[in-house]
């Protein structure tokens, strides 16, 4: 945690140039304040693409003449809790076990590997251009490039466990929200090494993607549906060690939007010696509600 303390102190003393912005993301499972630091002197493109294929080229087109560069703090609030509520609360985290292998907190709070992370991102960016907009959302926008992130926690079934660990993956992602649409996306690769020998070092491999819109008042399946999906591969014989699928479906109502996300989250041959509970699979649960 102090080493989140000390990069936030950074971004801090950084945002008083006039070149770098700062911007806050708030969200119960992953909420981040980031650096942009221009590496050159033209600023962000603002461009306005309609097709999904133009903006991964447009994205694409100058992937190795980066010309930002990203410090980023973040921390998964509930995951926290949940690791808080195991080792503090035992009482109340025992009373959310239903079965013998379904916990609610663990069940609420699966599929986060580590409590905070330090990201350093080398990339381009792109924002996306809004009708009638007057001022830069940080929602609207794209990135691809380059990143490092780093931490020394591991989360394993809402068990903190000391790790230093860090993380090297080529991304694409963007966030875009036009009127009533809010379309995400997220292609990624890379590798994640643990200086715990009791924790796997992995290769791999994922891609989100979400379309929803506010306006659709049908509930028909594939409508206003994202999907999540990673595998992992052992860096020693390449074996599958981790496979996560997630699938969230929204519902609008009014003024309200009710959400259900559902996922596993299987492990393989992860964890050895005091970490070892042999093969399991775990499920992912997050409800939730948006104004």
């Amino acid at each position: 945690m102090r080493l989140v303390l000390l990069t936030l102190l950074l971004l801090t003393s950084l945002a008083v140039q006039a070149e770098v912005s700062v911007e806050v993301e708030l969200d119960p499972y992953y909420s981040n304040v980031g650096v942009y630091v221009p590496l050159t002197e033209k600023e962000i493109s603002t461009v306005e693409l309609k097709l999904e294929e133009k903006i991964y080229l447009t994205l694409l087109k100058d992937l190795f003449t980066p010309r930002f560069f990203l410090f980023e703090a973040s921390i998964n609030p509930l995951p926290v809790l949940g690791a808080w509520l195991k080792k503090e609360q035992q009482n109340v985290y025992d009373q959310a076990q239903v079965s013998q292998d379904l916990n609610l907190v663990e069940a609420l709070t699966e599929g986060f590997e580590e409590p905070y992370a330090i990201s350093l991102f080398v990339g381009n960016v792109i924002r996306f251009k809004l009708p009638d907009e007057e001022k830069p959302e940080a929602i609207n926008k794209g990135y691809s490039g380059f990143v490092i992130s780093f931490g020394d926690q591991h989360i394993k079934q809402n068990t903190l466990i000391n790790d230093q660990w860090y993380e090297i993956e080529w991304k694409l992602k963007g966030d875009r929200r036009i009127g009533p649409v809010y379309h995400s996306w997220s292609f990624r690769f890379g590798v994640k090494m643990h200086a715990n020998p009791e924790i796997e070092d992995v290769s791999y491999f994922g891609i989100r993607r979400e379309l929803f819109n506010s306006e659709l008042q049908s509930y028909k399946f594939l409508e206003n549906t994202g999907i999540d999906f990673r595998i992992d591969f052992s860096r020693e014989n390449s074996a599958t060690v981790q496979k996560k699928l997630f699938v969230e479906k929204r519902w609008p109502k009014q003024q309200v939007i009710y959400t259900l996300g559902l996922g596993i989250n299987q492990t393989i041959d992860k964890y050895s010696g005091s970490l070892d509970n042999g093969d399991q699979t775990r499920l992912i649960i997050r409800p939730g509600i948006l104004f």
